[in-house]
């Protein structure tokens, strides 16, 4: 099944094919690299921790003989969200090879919040069960410990870690956010954990606009480091919330060149918050009020480009997107500069969808 070795330990999500596997070792105080024998017959303890924020999940490995090592055996990003589910069984299971095998696991405990989980007394750790074979002579008991020991491990590793994302995800999510029914009907939404991780908490520094409705902020997404920019709309809006957001669940099928990009929308009680591409070059207010700006960088031929790409931008929402979209707020400081000095036409806020041939007098 691709595995690397027969003396190995992977990750395995949602298949017997490993998503990660490294050689069975475990790494000494001094960093040295300590082989480790999973047929050993001795008794071997793991570890399993999983940052559900940073989405990182590492596995450690190492003899009872030894401490708890600083550097895990593999550690990687693995986003169980979309995995665990609210309800699930969680239980131990194990598979034999061509003979037949015991598996033991003599202690284990895990942790939910921010703590480790509690160490493990081995002192108390019952022994290994002898099993009665009078067929069997001193090498198949050896080797029934071998592989007790095997898929000890793998069982181990399986269960508690299912049993640990399944508890932290489910106190994250009912902590974080609750959701009324027809949010979970509208594409697009963000959560907004993720968005406020991404701006740094929505602290002042990170500002890097202000509008009729709120704040402007730079943002920078965990997992795909992809920079956003991120409008936090007051809660003092009259708009309402549903229609607010069925509308910006529309306009975020929009993709055009001259267009900012709308990623999706988020919302925290009161507040609406939506996610746009991020215009390196600010809006076109900040260029045309700035003289160094205008002398050196904005000249004739670059503002032709700019009224060409606003232009571009309006016949597509007027004439060729699926629906008439009347933005009704262009100005300067609504038109955005990529990284090349193109216009993009952006903040959708007050924009009205119509259909084709629609009298938008009504």
């Amino acid at each position: 099944m691709g595995d690397i070795d027969d003396n190995h330990v992977g990750v395995d999500i949602n298949s017997i094919r490993s998503n990660m596997s490294r050689t069975a070792s475990y790494f000494t105080r001094a960093g040295k690299t300590e082989p480790l024998s999973l047929e050993s017959g001795s008794t071997i303890q793991a570890w399993i921790d999983y940052d559900g924020i940073d989405r990182v999940l590492n596995v450690t490995i190492s003899p009872t003989s030894a401490p708890k090592p600083t550097r895990p055996l593999i550690s990687r990003e693995f986003d169980l969200s979309a995995v665990i589910q609210e309800s699930m069984y969680v239980g131990f299971s194990s598979s034999t090879g061509k003979s037949s095998s015991s598996h033991c696991i003599l202690g284990w405990s895990f942790s939910t919040d921010k703590s480790p989980a509690r160490m493990l007394d081995l002192s108390r750790l019952p022994p290994l069960p002898r099993i009665a074979d009078p067929s069997s002579d001193l090498k198949s008991k050896l080797m029934d410990l071998k592989s007790g020991a095997i898929a000890a491990i793998a069982t181990l590793l399986s269960v508690i870690m299912i049993i640990f994302v399944a508890l932290y995800i489910r106190h994250r999510l009912k902590l974080a956010e609750t959701l009324e029914a027809w949010e979970l009907e509208c594409p697009h939404r963000f959560c907004y954990k993720d968005l406020y991780k991404a701006t740094n908490g929505f602290k002042d520094k990170g500002i890097i606009g202000h509008g009729g409705f709120g704040r402007v902020y730079k943002g920078v997404m965990p997992g795909s480091r992809e920079s956003v920019a991120v409008k936090k709309i007051s809660s003092c809006s009259n708009q309402g919330t549903k229609e607010f957001v069925a509308e910006i669940s529309s306009l975020g099928r929009l993709r055009h060149r001259n267009l900012v990009n709308l990623l999706g929308w988020c919302k925290r009680g009161r507040d609406l918050l939506l996610v746009y591409e991020y215009m390196r070059n600010g809006s076109l207010d900040s260029w045309l009020f700035d003289t160094g700006k205008t002398q050196h960088v904005l000249d004739w031929d670059r503002r032709m480009g700019v009224l060409r790409g606003i232009a571009a931008g309006l016949v597509y929402l007027h004439e060729e997107w699926e629906q008439v979209v009347v933005h009704r707020d262009v100005k300067a400081s609504n038109v955005l500069l990529d990284g090349e000095m193109n216009a993009r036409l952006g903040d959708f806020g007050l924009a009205k969808l119509y259909e084709h041939g629609k009298d938008m007098r009504d």
